[in-house]
This record gives structure tokens, sequence and C-alpha cells, in this order.
């Protein structure tokens, strides 16, 4: 399976609820289940933000790098597009 950026960011929130929560120690039920329910809805930071990047101008493919010994030629098999294309 190929983790995405919302893999990552429910990893990193998840991670920082951990943190979170190993400070609190809430010893009435109802406050400690309401901060639970805030934690659940995740109700206490923001929503993931995906910008896209402006376009920049085009440079060499991963080959071209590779063929130059920028880097390793098992960088240049590995950055592929879906279809088969090197990254530039």
């Amino acid at each position: 399976m190929t983790a995405t950026i919302f893999d990552l960011h429910a990893s990193v929130l998840a991670d920082y609820r951990d943190f979170v929560q190993s400070f609190l120690q809430i010893a009435d039920d109802r406050a400690r289940a309401f901060v639970d329910q805030a934690f659940d809805d995740q109700a206490l930071w923001p929503q993931p933000l995906v910008q896209l990047s402006p376009a920049y101008a085009l440079d060499d493919t991963v080959d071209d790098l590779a063929r130059a010994g920028a880097i390793h030629q098992l960088a240049a098999a590995l950055f592929r597009t879906a279809q088969g294309d090197p990254f530039r």
C-alpha cells in the first residue's frame, strides 16, 4: 500500500493527540468525555491545507541526472510518473 499525504496527516495528528493526552489527567468523567470527543472530532486543530505549487521552469529529468552522475541510477528508475515517464 502506498502512503499518501493524507496518511501522513492522520499519522501526525495521532502522534500529536498522544502527545497532548499524555499531559491530561481529567478526573471528572463528563469533562474527560467532552475532551475525548473533541479529540475524536479533531476539533482541536485545523483540517489539512493542500495547495499546488506554481509552475516552475522544467529542468533535467532524473534520467539526465543519473547519466551525469548527480543521482544514482536506481533513483532515476524509481522516480517516475504513473505512466513511467521520468520526473524532472
